[in-house]
C-alpha cells in the first residue's frame, strides 16, 4: 500500500469540554494519511484522490461547529472521508497545541479501514 498524506492542515474551531473553552477558539492541526494503491498503469487523471478535496471536505466539516473532544472529531472525519471518497484506509493525526502548558501538543492519532463503517 502507498500513502497520500496531508500534513499540518490548521483549523481554527471551538473545542472543548471546559467552558472557557466553549468561549474561545481554538487551533487544531492535522495531519491525514490515507491508503492508496499506485497502479501505474491505471493512473490518470481521472483516477486518483484529489488531496484538495480532502482538504476541503475537512475544513468544511468544521465550518460552524463546536465540539467536545478530539476523540470524536477524528472518528466523524474518518467516517466521512472513507464514505466520501471510497478509501481503503486512514490514517488521521489531530494536534492541540498549547493544550497543556508544559507540552508543546497533545492530540490523538486514529486508524481506521473501510470494513469499520461496513
Amino acid at each position: 500500500m502507498d500513502i497520500l498524506f496531508i500534513e499540518k492542515l490548521n483549523v481554527i474551531t471551538f473545542i472543548g469540554i471546559y467552558k472557557w473553552e466553549k468561549e474561545r477558539k481554538q487551533k487544531l492541526v492535522l495531519d491525514i494519511e490515507i491508503g492508496i494503491s499506485i497502479d501505474n498503469h491505471q493512473l490518470n487523471q481521472n483516477n486518483y484522490i484529489n488531496y484538495i478535496d480532502i482538504s476541503n471536505t475537512i475544513l468544511k466539516f468544521f465550518k460552524d461547529k463546536k465540539f467536545d473532544l478530539i476523540e470524536n472529531i477524528a472518528e466523524k472525519i474518518a467516517y466521512l472521508l472513507i464514505t466520501q471518497f471510497n478509501l481503503p484506509w486512514i490514517r488521521i493525526k489531530i494536534s492541540k497545541p498549547g493544550a497543556i502548558a508544559q507540552s508543546s501538543n497533545v492530540g490523538i492519532i486514529i486508524e481506521r479501514v473501510k470494513k469499520d463503517f461496513s
